[in-house]
């Protein structure tokens, strides 16, 4: 039965890659690039740092807060393709062993989608307005699909990775981040969170 389902994966990943290579690669670069783990560990504190140095309490926590959710999903993708150890697809060129390092060098999950996602389910959880949560959940979904039609992982991989994204947002909830800007400044103007982005 598990074969058949990783054929049938292997299969219609092949189908989505093939059929949609009118779609510019350079779009579905660019979300590949805005989901890298090593780009959200290096903004991230910084983006604390600036919004702390100018007293905006909301946005410090939800950089602070994104900043350990990146390092919950780095931990937790390295064990599961270490686990795992599903190969990439073939069918494409870039997909060269010396292109990945470490755990990289496995399909399943997918680190982006599970990034991705754990961004989002962060924002759920603190209580972001929805004008952010709305276009970070769209940004998701195009950054899943974009693994798939760039070659780079299978669609149960990209399902993998949202389901971990998931995860990783229930550890970080018991971790005792903030669970609402609200509760950090009540009177907060909704006005302000145009100024982090």
């Amino acid at each position: 039965m598990l074969k058949q389902l990783v054929e049938f994966d292997h299969q219609v990943s092949l189908q989505l890659y093939t059929g949609m290579q009118g779609i510019p690669r350079s779009l579905l670069h660019y979300f590949c690039l805005t989901g890298e783990g090593y780009f959200w560990l290096a903004i991230t504190p910084l983006l604390a740092v600036w919004c702390r140095a100018r007293g905006y309490a909301w946005q410090e926590s939800l950089w602070s807060n994104l900043w350990l959710a990146n390092i919950i999903d780095i931990i937790f993708i390295a064990i599961s393709k270490y686990v795992f150890r599903r190969a990439r697809p073939l069918y494409e060129g870039t997909n060269k062993t010396a292109s990945f390092l470490g755990p990289d060098l496995h399909s399943f999950p997918s680190g982006h989608t599970s990034r991705v996602w754990s961004i989002v389910g962060v924002l759920i959880v603190l209580d972001a307005p929805a004008r952010i949560r709305v276009p970070a959940t769209v940004w998701a979904v195009c950054t899943s699909v974009a693994r798939v039609l760039l070659g780079r992982h299978y669609i149960g991989d990209v399902l993998g990775g949202v389901a971990l994204g998931l995860f990783n947002v229930f550890v970080f909830t018991k971790l005792g981040p903030a669970r609402s800007f609200k509760q950090l400044d009540p009177f907060a103007s909704d006005t302000v969170w145009p100024r982090v982005f």
